[in-house]
């Protein structure tokens, strides 16, 4: 927490004063927000310089990815998406753009984009919905072929 910034020059170990307490809440809040746990959150805490607002990368609007991901959820399941899925993915999609500024996202040894929002949240649905994103997709293959 120390290398992150965000712990106090009064740290002593083995004592969990204010200080230190409080410290470990914005360690936290960053896990919640990123939707990872402590010790990746305070990963990207330490690896990302603070600055003074607090305000260093730009993402998405959680609105708009909410609903791409719903549209997407129509056509790969025939249905919404449960909320607390949505909510996972947008945390997941901001991380993603925010690893995208960093230029830690890699693919074969290369710095790379993010995926487009509709990529990320078909391979996203499809990965945790699994069977039932089969069925679907196979439930519409029958449709079309027995002109239904």
């Amino acid at each position: 927490m120390n290398k992150a910034g965000v712990l106090g020059k009064k740290y002593r170990i083995g004592l969990a004063d204010d200080e230190t307490i409080s410290a470990f809440k914005e360690v936290l809040g960053q896990a919640n927000r990123t939707g990872t746990n402590w010790t990746s959150a305070l990963g990207s805490l330490v690896s990302t310089p603070r600055q003074g607002t607090g305000l260093t990368y730009k993402v998405s609007n959680p609105d708009d990815i909410r609903k791409v991901i719903q549209q997407t959820a129509s056509t790969v399941l025939g249905r919404s998406a449960d909320t607390e899925l949505v909510n996972r993915l947008v945390k997941s999609y901001q991380q993603l753009q925010i690893q995208e500024q960093q230029g830690v996202i890699k693919s074969g040894g290369m710095k790379t984009q993010a995926p487009e929002l509709r990529v990320f949240a078909e391979e996203q649905l499809r990965e945790k919905s699994g069977a039932e994103a089969d069925a679907f997709r196979f439930a519409q293959a029958a449709k079309s072929v027995l002109g239904g």
